[in-house]
């Protein structure tokens, strides 16, 4: 396809016109010693050069050697409409021209990074114009009358430049991209460090204060009859039974941070077996996880199968968080529902705040979130017991009850649901 631009055509456009077959009036063309075919049919040579004949000989030399998209133009002040239009690999300049002459025309596209670094061959029967182009930042040059074995060397080697050229950008561009996308990846693994850093050292605080507390009261007590004596029975019963609640706050401290790490490991945790509900929603157990009155309600009958001991930590995690953040009373319920049972616990204090919902069950969380002079627990026990309940096919949720306060309730299905 052919290109042309003349002095009638509209102003920013190229209006095609196709290639001409040879006739008498074409310049006489010999091509057959040349020898030289385009190493890239799909090259695009923009041919500026105001003479048609000159035009129409470039446009002929280079489409009998195989490029198959020449385009020529004879009007300068085009130039911008014409780069838009053509996109141009190299550019065939002529380098005296009315108007815009050569070394304008390199000017401008040296100053342009859009065209910057397209190849350039002026064309010249001036010999002194030679090495100012050069000097202007041209590729290389054509001397008038042209040669067609030299259009072609030069037209060739201007082509490969250009390939190279382009590939070493994309490969630059590529490598850019990988360093970026590397830079971004080592960022966000480094700042998930950092993260993990920071909730592990508020985590081994938490979890030391927790531990504390119990081998306080505990040290307290064994301390103080050791230097005066144990007390008779009726004096010491409320002391014991202190005691006892925080040697079972120890062991569910103790159990959370282990079934975590079993969890995490992979390791099997689920030894299953045949028991009745209320063997899980013992008082007495329960009753060491609350510092308020438990109301404890089991409207299920029958056999259920799972693992006993786990469930029951399930329910013991909810009522000593709702114990820690709640308020009484503390209501804990079991109801049948088709295809299985919910166990929930309820209490009336203001429940969870709306922005820590999306982090409610995960890991630490306690570690990470709200004042930490205040906070109590591991951050584990959500987190763990959702694990528990996902392992006997069930489903552990939050819902905030405007009439009470906060719900934390898991559903647990029947052998024959699963």
């Amino acid at each position: 396809m052919t290109v042309r631009q003349g002095a009638g055509g509209r102003a920013g456009t190229l209006p095609p016109s196709a290639r001409r077959s040879p006739t008498s009036r074409d310049p006489p063309i010999d091509t057959a010693n040349d020898g030289v075919r385009s190493p890239d049919g799909q090259a695009r040579i923009l041919a500026l050069d105001d003479e048609p004949a000159n035009a129409a000989l470039l446009d002929r030399i280079l489409g009998r050697a195989g490029y198959g998209q020449v385009h020529t133009a004879q009007d300068p002040s085009q130039l911008a409409s014409m780069l838009a239009a053509v996109d141009p690999d190299i550019i065939l300049l002529d380098w005296h021209m009315p108007g815009l002459n050569g070394a304008d025309i390199l000017g401008l596209l040296r100053s342009d990074e859009r065209w910057s670094q397209i190849p350039v061959i002026v064309v010249t029967a001036d010999a002194g114009a030679r090495l100012e182009a050069l000097d202007l930042g041209a590729s290389d040059f054509l001397t008038k009358p042209f040669d067609h074995t030299e259009i072609l060397l030069r037209v060739r080697n201007a082509v490969r430049t250009r390939r190279l050229h382009l590939d070493l950008q994309s490969t630059s561009d590529l490598l850019e991209r990988r360093v970026r996308d590397r830079t971004e990846e080592l960022r966000t693994a480094n700042q998930r460090l950092r993260q993990a850093e920071s909730v592990r050292r508020d985590f081994i605080a938490m979890a030391s204060h927790e531990m504390r507390t119990p081998v306080t009261v505990l040290r307290g007590f064994l301390e103080l009859w050791k230097h005066h004596g144990l007390p008779d029975d009726g004096a010491a019963a409320p002391h014991l039974d202190a005691m006892l609640r925080n040697v079972r706050r120890m062991e569910h401290l103790v159990k959370n941070l282990l079934l975590a790490s079993r969890v995490e490991s992979g390791a099997d945790a689920h030894r299953r077996s045949t028991f009745e509900i209320p063997e899980i929603l013992d008082p007495e157990l329960l009753g060491a996880f609350s510092d308020h009155p438990l109301t404890i309600t089991c409207e299920v009958e029958g056999r259920f199968e799972g693992d006993r001991e786990l469930l029951a930590h399930v329910v013991a995690n909810l009522v000593s968080n709702a114990s820690r953040y709640g308020a009484p009373p503390i209501e804990v319920r079991a109801t049948p529902v088709p295809g299985g049972i919910v166990i929930s616990v309820t209490d009336h204090g203001p429940g969870v705040e709306e922005s820590f919902l999306p982090s409610l069950f995960e890991r630490f969380t306690q570690a990470t979130v709200g004042d930490r002079r205040t906070a109590r627990g591991t951050g584990l026990g959500l987190w763990v017991s959702r694990q528990i309940v996902e392992m006997h096919g069930g489903r552990l949720w939050y819902e905030q009850d405007v009439a009470t306060g906060a719900v934390f309730a898991f559903r647990l299905p029947l052998p024959e649901y699963r």
